[in-house]
């Protein structure tokens, strides 16, 4: 397991500065995701950034991917499907881990929120016939599908994310398994419980865990649980 700096703001195309790279490094941490910035990026813009890293002494971590492999309006399930083939191989020739996505949401305006079908055994019926198409690109770029699940999108439990990975049986589906996403007021005060329960059940099935912390809101009535630094 390496301890990756996901969020470090760093762009992989030719746009990325050494010295950007570098104050990565000098934090303290040897491994850094990389965002689209686009995916129009050429080998040149590939190879500009695998230069940096590796002149800055960096490994390369996941690649930030704003996409869902499903969507209510087929049409831009389509688009969607287009730009993670892109995202894969991109990530394939940098040297990602994995492309980081959402596990979607039957919602027509957010991917990553709510909506009553989102529970649904058709829903995730769905999602998995659609990955389905995905994996073989994957496979070939050795770079995998690791879709970020919350309560609230198609793969909103533990359960539901053994099923995810299961019925599509590659070494190169997992997901990015984030606690915080999915704390309930009877997990928050032993949190350290259920993530130990949740990723022994789980296993190699985590391709990526997501680390922040999670605070109660003073407020009546309904627990507001947010993530915190």
């Amino acid at each position: 397991m390496r301890l990756c700096l996901n969020d470090a703001g760093l762009v992989a195309n030719r746009k990325l500065r050494l010295e950007d790279a570098k104050r990565i490094h000098d934090i303290g941490f040897r491994v850094a995701g990389v965002h689209i910035g686009g995916l129009e990026i050429t080998d040149d813009d590939i190879e500009h950034v695998k230069d940096i890293f590796a002149r800055t002494g960096l490994e390369m971590g996941p690649f930030g991917v704003g996409y869902a492999a499903i969507h209510p309006d087929r049409e831009i399930e389509k688009e969607y499907k287009r730009n993670l083939v892109k995202a894969l191989k991109i990530g394939g020739k940098l040297g990602c881990t994995n492309i980081r996505i959402s596990a979607g949401s039957m919602d027509p305006n957010n991917i990553w929120i709510h909506h009553p079908e989102n529970h649904t055994q058709k829903a995730l019926d769905m999602l998995i016939e659609s990955t389905k198409e995905l994996v073989p690109v994957a496979e070939d770029s050795r770079c995998a599908i690791c879709p970020e699940t919350t309560q609230w999108t198609i793969v909103g439990s533990i359960a539901r994310m053994e099923e995810y990975v299961d019925r599509l049986d590659s070494p190169y589906v997992q997901v990015t398994f984030d606690p915080v996403n999915h704390m309930t007021s009877e997990r928050v005060y032993e949190s350290g419980r259920f993530m130990k329960c949740a990723i022994g059940f789980l296993g190699d099935r985590i391709g990526e865990f997501h680390v922040k912390d999670v605070m109660v809101q003073d407020r009546l009535l309904v627990s507001h649980i947010d993530e915190c630094p």
